[in-house]
């Protein structure tokens, strides 16, 4: 795409990798570290040696100031032992010619890390529920420029030390608790194969413990834990688990380049092309671009800007549900993403790298998507400074929209059939003229006249004879909402008929009337 390029890099790490997480990091800081620590110190700001680790090595290895790889950064974050989600970055370089800023501290470095530490502090001003670690590094580059880096992170759970491979069959636990206000806590994890999975936990009064099992053989399972924050669903932990092979000793990184000219709207059709090109290589539907739910997605990313928040729960629009019926958008399923990064492709591998967002972009039950983006200011006030992308995807599919087009009845009885014989459940003896009822009155309805088609049903059912009928009238967004339908998961005593119509105006139009007919024999 116009603008935007992208090339593979090989990294290696100066440090030894930790082999467990959460276990506390030595780390022996530089004089310009120790005095970008003191710079950063205070008001609801910790100091994490892990963290500083990682900026230095972030420092060292970042393509450019501007321009730091998500996968580098998470690469990175798990090499030294750090569970939390991906940190944000403050960076700021030195010339070659300026001052020392390293083993020795000059004035223009003193400046600098002035400088840098107030940008830093300003970045995460908002974030105070769980308490804002944050780590500091320094390196000296091939070239003699000197790179200061922040990393900070708002820590959403504290999690016991726990290692970071495992036997090919292993099995882990994992412990922790919820920092500030959030509760809820649930684990997602996708294994070697990209399958979704929920791990078991047991969990009390914000306290967890999750059963992580190698239950899908050998290589690298992504784990990630929620909870409900104060914008809604928010990602706490996220972190890879190695079965039966050793975690890389390097990292192969996707480096983004994004010209000053792209804009935000080709920031949206970059992503989409990017999340529908993974769909693709998945054997999945490629996704149709929708102008509506791009414009709620829009309306979102401008808030969370202007809010200073990213989440699903907006204080003044509340959650994905109720954006899409405040703009008229009938959905049957509703499915968000919600990220901030540097360039549409990052923040797509970034998502990728989460399960339950991951589950979003790779979910069978939407069939449109949009997305709105919006480009923040530069986040700090140095020449060039990176201008974080906040970007929200909404994925949905109409209202019966996946409606068989032909023999709906039929469709629906061998999709009953099949669940039934799944779930090891008698089959049900169907009724030719029970359904041929049904099938009368749920066309009433769809079609607004209700009261004849009653008659008709009532005048119909009188020709069988039965002691008495049963009628279950159910309304469904999607054809494959009707598999919830409680009649079919249990036993069925008597002949059953089922009428299945799309109501074609109205309120409810799109939505799938059924109407099961329960007859008992006199």
């Amino acid at each position: 795409m116009r603008g935007i390029s992208i090339a593979v890099e090989d990294v290696r790490l100066s440090s030894a990798g930790a082999a467990r997480y959460g276990t506390p990091v030595q780390q022996t800081l530089n004089a310009a570290e120790a005095a970008l620590v003191e710079a950063m110190n205070g008001a609801g700001l910790r100091h994490d040696a892990g963290l500083s680790r990682a900026a230095r090595e972030l420092a060292r290895t970042a393509p450019d100031r501007t321009n730091v790889p998500g996968a580098l950064i998470t690469g990175i974050t798990s090499w030294v032992g750090l569970y939390d989600p991906p940190p944000r970055l403050a960076i700021s370089e030195l010339p070659r010619d300026g001052a020392p800023c390293g083993e020795q501290v000059g004035a223009s470095c003193r400046e600098a890390i002035a400088m840098l530490a107030k940008a830093a502090r300003e970045s995460v001003r908002q974030l105070t529920r769980g308490g804002v670690y944050f780590g500091a590094g320094v390196s000296t580059l091939p070239d003699g420029t000197m790179r200061l880096v922040v990393a900070l992170t708002e820590r959403g759970a504290a999690i016991e030390p726990m290692a970071k491979a495992l036997p090919a069959n292993g099995r882990a636990e994992i412990r922790g608790r919820l920092l500030g206000k959030r509760q809820n806590p649930s684990f997602e994890v996708f294994d070697p194969q990209g399958r979704w999975t929920p791990i078991p936990a047991k969990i009390s009064r914000g306290e967890f413990v999750g059963q992580f099992s190698c239950e899908h053989g050998r290589g690298a399972y992504q784990v990630e834990v929620l909870a409900e924050g104060a914008y809604g669903p928010e990602v706490v932990a996220n972190f890879p688990l190695y079965c039966g092979e050793d975690p890389p000793g390097a990292l192969r990184i996707e480096v983004e380049r994004m010209d000053a000219s792209v804009d935000a709207a080709e920031i949206a059709r970059a992503n989409f092309a990017a999340l529908n090109d993974t769909r693709a290589r998945q054997g999945l539907p490629l996704l149709q671009w929708d102008n509506q739910a791009a414009a709620i997605a829009q309306a979102h990313s401008e808030d969370m800007l202007r809010s200073g928040f990213v989440g699903h729960t907006s204080p003044s629009t509340g959650d994905v549900d109720d954006r899409f019926n405040r703009a008229g958008v009938k959905s049957a399923v509703v499915r968000e993403n919600v990220a901030r990064g540097y360039g549409p492709w990052a923040i797509h591998q970034g998502l990728m790298q989460s399960p339950g967002h991951r589950v979003n972009i790779l979910a069978d039950d939407v069939t449109h998507v949009g997305i709105g983006v919006v480009i923040a200011p530069p986040e700090t006030e140095a020449k060039d400074a990176p201008r974080p992308i906040l970007l929200t995807q909404n994925y949905y599919s109409k209202v019966g929209a996946d409606a068989p087009t032909s023999d709906m009845p039929k469709a629906l009885r061998d999709r009953v059939d099949a669940l039934r014989k799944q779930k090891g459940l008698a089959a049900i003896g169907w009724h030719k003229g029970l359904s041929e009822a049904a099938q009368v009155f749920a066309d009433g309805i769809a079609g607004g006249n209700e009261a004849r088609a009653t008659k008709q049903y009532d005048a119909l059912l009188e020709k069988h004879r039965f002691a008495r009928v049963e009628t279950h009238r159910v309304l469904a967004p999607s054809f494959a909402s009707l598999d919830g339908v409680q009649l079919w998961s249990e036993a069925v005593a008597g002949a059953v008929g089922v009428g299945i119509a799309k109501v074609a105006k109205g309120k409810d139009v799109g939505s799938l009337v059924v109407i099961i007919a329960v007859g008992a024999a006199r």
